[in-house]
Formats: structure tokens, sequence, C-alpha cells
């Protein structure tokens, strides 16, 4: 019995992919590349937030261009190492 023919035995039939199978490919590594060159904390090592009055925050990539809405108050949270200035800002806008 040749490598082949125990390796097929092994596996068995493997079936040909289909377009949806290629088609959530082609998005988990798309997703995965945008995960790979985000710019999250900065280059100081600081993270940006943005928070509304219910006090909910979420977390933002400036890097990318991500801006918080007129709504919401900006945060800037330094880094464990102290290297990033921590500061607030609230917009004027209520």
């Amino acid at each position: 019995m040749g490598m082949k023919a125990i390796i097929l035995g092994l596996l068995g039939r493997i079936p040909r992919p289909t377009p949806a199978m290629g088609v959530a490919l082609i998005a988990l590594l798309v997703a995965a590349s945008g995960a790979a060159v985000a710019t999250i904390p900065n280059a100081d090592g600081s993270i940006n937030g943005c928070y509304a009055k219910d006090g909910t925050l979420k977390i933002i990539d400036t890097g990318a261009g991500q801006t918080c809405s007129s709504k919401e108050g900006s945060v800037r949270l330094a880094s464990a190492t102290g290297r990033a200035k921590s500061q607030t800002q609230t917009s004027s806008t209520g």
C-alpha cells in the first residue's frame, strides 16, 4: 500500500469547498487582517475612548480616524507606565 493510499484512507474523501465557504473564508481573512493593523493602544501606550451621559464607554482607534460624536465626551487613558498624559474633555453641546 502506497503513501497516497494511506493518506486517502485516513482522511477519506475531502469535499470540494462551496462558494459560500469561499466567501466565509475571505471574510475571515479580511477581519483577521483588520485586527492585525489596529492601533489600540496608541504608540505611547494610551487608549482613547468616548463616553455618553448614561455612562457607556467605547474604545476608539484615533489612528484609524475614529472620533467621538458631538453628544459624547472623550477620554484618554494613560498606560500603566505613565508615558501618556491622562486627559478628559467634554463636548460643549449637551
